[in-house]
């Protein structure tokens, strides 16, 4: 049943993003009141402090607060001529609650507010938990109190929660384990554990940089039943997709797990490599004293080159084994220049995780959707302009995947302009090949980088069109240039957050002089928002059953190499899953393509 808190928080929440200040007003009856209560009472927007007193219905109130925190709009006194102001103004009044640019106002509970403001405050805290409870918003409650209420297995709890939480509460940490449904086992898992040796990972110490997600807990609880002691491990979490739920679930296993706080994107690689040398320092401390193994799981290469930069004496002391090809590259890099001084096994060339390549496209591209969607953009692809920066493994992921929902898709990658074979396949299978980066972002809906390195740069946002949507799809954390967030010739705006007391995915407008940029969840890769999982379990299984497996062949040998995952054991894996090889996408025209 609606009531008239649900229905005003109905309408802020769904409120389009339109390019006039509330141009709802006249045609949203709800809006249209609440600004008509205004003049009624006489409101005066310079006054010190204008709705201490007034009678105001919840959304009216929840208005007029937004406006007053919104320091430039202090000067107009009428409030109809707010109407003529900049577009996204309802938006960005309601971020700015959300962001906490409050002036020090606790929303902190009923009470707090009502002593404040009076019957005001407490209409207030009713829209905001009305909203955050019956529409899924998730609403930042300033200096609240957490939690407000539990969520359901889809709402991530952020940073904040969950470092209060367990300060204070470990016993609600502990609820959303058991309601979130977080998974014990999979079926690829347990397959892939049948056959890697018995006892495989008895004594061994290990430092993992890894998407801290559900997924990861069957295959850490199939690394215990060979052996793995999970007070020997210890875990440091990509900051831009643990979901907190996972990560408490691990530490009540005995799991040592870290995940460090970043905003912005481009000071990932800093904050994980902090947090990584005195981990892996630890680890050849214990090996040191009972002669235990060091494994390494590893993404992006990261732990790889700290160890090459740090640790050259005692490289050949670490097992590591790298998922993508961001970090196999980085690792080619190694062994071109001085070279490789450790063993790492390549599961991100493995035949079997080219399987994973159509659904993470499929993925990337449903979130840019849900997105768009919630900021009131057409999300429809079909007959739509995309481009995609970057051709690896990826972008043709998603670029195939944009193709067959009826997309217009244009590539464009350094590489192909020099790899005649792989343009003219490209080309067969209807995608256009740019011949420069500006020719590519011309006339565009959307721009996804998938390079695994810096493709958006600022300079490139002038061939972009007014209300050019940019997201990042790579699996590193460099795609787009940021700097733009700090800079003072350009406006930066947040339009959505996904979580209360959110900064990690906030969705923001850039305001430039002639057009809006919108860059979605701050510029980290677009499938990852602190959920239990970017997708399906089961659509990410085989490739965490691919990771114990090229543990356990890490563990196995010695010699500083970068080695296949054993084919035979990809082979077996099919075999017990009953699956079609016919059916899992050819890497080889992948394998050909290296940038």
């Amino acid at each position: 049943m609606n009531t008239p808190v649900t229905e005003a928080a109905n309408v802020i929440w769904t409120s389009p993003v339109v390019n006039e200040a509330l141009g709802d007003y006249g045609r949203i009856p709800a809006i249209t009141k609440a600004c008509d209560e205004w003049s009624v009472e006489g409101v005066n927007l310079r006054h010190a402090n204008p709705i201490a007193e007034a009678r105001l219905s919840p959304l009216s109130f929840l208005l007029l607060w937004g406006y007053r925190k919104v320091s430039r709009f202090d000067h107009i006194e009428e409030p109809r001529a707010l109407f003529e102001h900049h577009p996204y103004v309802m938006r960005e009044v309601i971020m700015r609650l959300m962001m906490r640019d409050t002036d020090g106002l606790p929303i902190a509970a009923r009470d707090v507010l009502e002593a404040e403001y009076m019957e005001g405050g407490a209409c207030l805290f009713d829209v905001i938990k009305e909203a955050y409870r019956d529409l899924g918003v998730q609403i930042p409650l300033g200096n609240a109190a957490l939690p407000v209420e539990l969520r359901d297995s889809n709402t991530p709890i952020t940073h904040e929660e969950y470092t209060r939480l367990k300060e204070c509460h470990p016993e609600i940490l502990d609820e959303f384990i058991r309601v979130s449904g977080l998974p014990e086992n999979l079926r690829a898992i347990d397959a892939a554990s049948v056959i890697i040796p018995q006892r495989a990972f008895e004594g061994v110490h290990a430092v993992c940089v890894q998407h801290v997600l559900a997924t990861q807990i069957p295959m850490f609880i199939a690394m215990e039943e060979h052996g793995l002691d999970p007070t020997k491990v210890e875990i440091i979490g990509v900051p831009y997709s643990t979901n907190y739920v996972t990560q408490h679930a691990l530490d009540s296993r005995g799991y040592r797990i870290h995940t460090p706080l970043v905003v912005d994107p481009n000071d990932v690689s800093r904050a994980v490599e902090d947090a990584l040398i005195p981990a892996l320092q630890r680890a050849l401390e214990r090996s040191n004293k009972d002669g235990g193994k060091i494994l390494v799981l590893d993404d992006g290469g990261k732990a790889t080159i700290a160890i090459h930069t740090h640790f050259q004496e005692s490289a050949h002391r670490f097992h590591v084994v790298e998922q993508t090809s961001r970090g196999i590259r980085e690792v080619i890099a190694l062994e071109s220049s001085n070279g490789l001084r450790t063993r790492v096994i390549d599961v991100a060339h493995a035949w079997l995780k080219s399987h994973e390549a159509p659904k993470v496209g499929g993925e990337i591209l449903d979130q840019c959707a849900s997105l768009m969607e919630r900021i009131n953009l057409s999300s429809r692809l079909e007959g739509a302009e995309l481009a995609i920066l970057g051709a690896g493994v990826i972008g043709l992921g998603v670029g195939r995947e944009a193709l067959g929902r009826g997309a217009r898709v244009t590539f464009f990658d350094p590489a192909l302009l020099v790899d005649d074979e792989v343009r003219a396949s490209l080309e067969a299978e209807g995608f256009v090949v740019a011949r420069s980066k500006p020719e590519a972002l011309r006339d565009k809906a959307l721009v996804v980088g998938c390079a695994g390195e810096r493709t958006i740069e600022i300079a490139d946002l002038e061939h972009m069109n007014h209300q050019t949507v940019v997201a990042s799809a790579s699996s590193r954390d460099v795609e787009i240039d940021l700097s733009v967030n700090r800079s003072s010739h350009i406006t930066s705006v947040p339009l959505l957050a996904e979580g209360p007391g959110d900064t990690r995915f906030t969705t923001r407008v850039w305001r430039l002089p002639e057009k809006d940029i919108i860059v979605l969840r701050n510029g980290f890769p677009v499938n990852f928002n602190g959920r239990l999982e970017t997708s399906t379990f089961e659509s990410i299984e085989l490739t965490r059953a691919l990771m114990l497996m090229g543990s356990a062949q890490a563990l196995a040998g010695h010699e500083p190499a970068r080695v296949a995952l054993s084919l035979r054991w990809q082979n077996e894996l099919v075999e017990a899953l009953g699956l079609d090889p016919h059916q899992i996408p050819n890497a080889v025209a992948r394998d050909r393509f290296k940038r």
